[in-house]
C-alpha cells in the first residue's frame, strides 16, 4: 500500500517506488514462500543485471497492491529472473508488470558457472520438481 512519502508531485505514486516494491515481493517470496535461508544470501550477491517495468494505470495514495512473482531459473546459466504483475486487489486491475534480471556471483565478485545449488534445490521443491543435478 503506497505511502505519503511514495507520492510525486501529481499526487500519484512514483515511479521509482515500483522497483522497491517489485524488490520487496521478490525477497518475500523466497523467504516466505521459497524458504531460502539467510545463511544462502550470506555466501552470494545477486546484482541486477537489468531492470525493467512497464506501466498501465498510475497507482494513487493509499490504494491496496497485491504483486504476483514468478521466478524464472536455468541450471545452466547463473541468472535469476523475475517476473512480476501489479495488480489493484479492489478490482484485479493490471496497474503494472516488470522484469529484473540477477547475476549470480560469490561474495568476491566472481560470476558463478550456475545458479547455486542451494536456489536450485529450493525452487525445485517449492514447484514439486525433482532434484537438480
Amino acid at each position: 500500500r503506497p505511502i505519503f512519502s511514495d507520492m510525486d508531485g501529481y499526487g500519484w505514486a512514483h515511479h521509482s517506488r515500483y522497483f522497491v516494491w517489485y524488490e520487496n515481493a521478490r525477497f518475500s517470496i523466497l523467504n516466505q514462500k521459497i524458504h531460502i535461508s539467510d545463511a544462502t544470501f550470506k555466501k552470494y550477491l545477486f546484482p541486477v543485471s537489468d531492470v525493467y517495468s512497464k506501466y498501465y494505470e498510475p497507482v494513487k495514495f493509499g490504494c491496496e497492491l497485491i504483486i504476483h512473482v514468478k521466478l524464472e531459473i536455468d541450471d545452466a546459466v547463473p541468472l535469476l529472473k523475475f517476473h512480476y504483475r501489479m495488480i489493484r486487489s479492489i478490482d484485479g486491475k493490471l496497474m503494472s508488470k516488470g522484469e529484473s534480471t540477477h547475476v549470480v556471483t560469490d561474495m568476491n565478485h566472481n560470476i558463478l558457472s550456475g545458479p547455486p545449488v542451494e536456489f536450485c534445490r529450493a525452487i525445485k521443491r517449492f514447484k514439486g520438481e525433482n532434484e537438480c543435478t
